[in-house]
């Protein structure tokens, strides 16, 4: 007579289920990968983060420039560190008519196109800096690429802090800088040239 296949498989030592130690080691392995995978992923994600801020202002900082340039007025982008807010607005010096020129005052306020105004995500900080003469095109006062000492610090060669740039109809626009800056230290400068009104992104060392 056969016996039942449960109980053959019995016989043979044929068991399903794992013992425990083969579970005690995966667990040990999933702890081990976390341990080494988690870092690498958190530090992923705030550099996205970090780097999405920077395309944002750099985008707001092309629509005050071409703006500026096809309407013929001075656009400024104003920068809120407090609030962590953008906008590009009408120069409130050029709205308002001048004396004795019998001209109305032109319209003020933000200036109403997509990407005109955001908000930056709040883990990452930002400081608007205004540049010396010369260090926006390429080569500084000191006669050094950049306008910055090789192996100096960014947010302190730039100079004082600002909260505005001011973009005019002929292309060019304020010598200044972002420094962006993560929770983990890592850190990104959008440098503004002056003359050509374009910018340029590009690391800086981690603090």
């Amino acid at each position: 007579m056969k016996a039942p296949p449960d109980l053959e498989s019995r016989s043979h030592g044929k068991w399903s289920a794992f013992t425990l130690i083969e579970l005690m080691v995966v667990l040990a392995l999933i702890g081990i990968l976390s341990a080494v995978l988690l870092p690498e992923m958190r530090g992923s994600l705030q550099e996205v983060q970090l780097r999405s801020s920077a395309r944002k202002l750099a985008e707001a900082c092309d629509l005050a420039f071409s703006q500026s340039v096809a309407t013929g007025r001075t656009l400024r982008l104003e920068w809120d560190r407090t609030a962590g807010k953008y906008r590009v607005i009408h120069d409130p010096e050029e709205s308002r008519p001048r004396a004795g020129s019998g001209t109305e005052a032109r319209a003020d306020g933000p200036v109403d196109f997509p990407g005109a105004a955001g908000t930056i995500d709040p883990r990452i900080t930002v400081d608007l800096h205004r540049l010396g003469a010369g260090s926006g095109n390429g080569i500084g006062t000191d006669g050094r690429r950049g306008g910055i000492p090789t192996g100096m610090d960014s947010r302190v060669a730039t100079g004082a802090s600002a909260t505005a740039i001011e973009f005019r109809p002929d292309g060019t626009a304020d010598a200044s800088e972002f420094v962006l800056q993560d929770r983990a230290g890592f850190r990104l400068a959008l440098r503004l040239n002056p003359i050509t009104s374009r910018i340029r992104i590009s690391e800086l060392p981690r603090l």
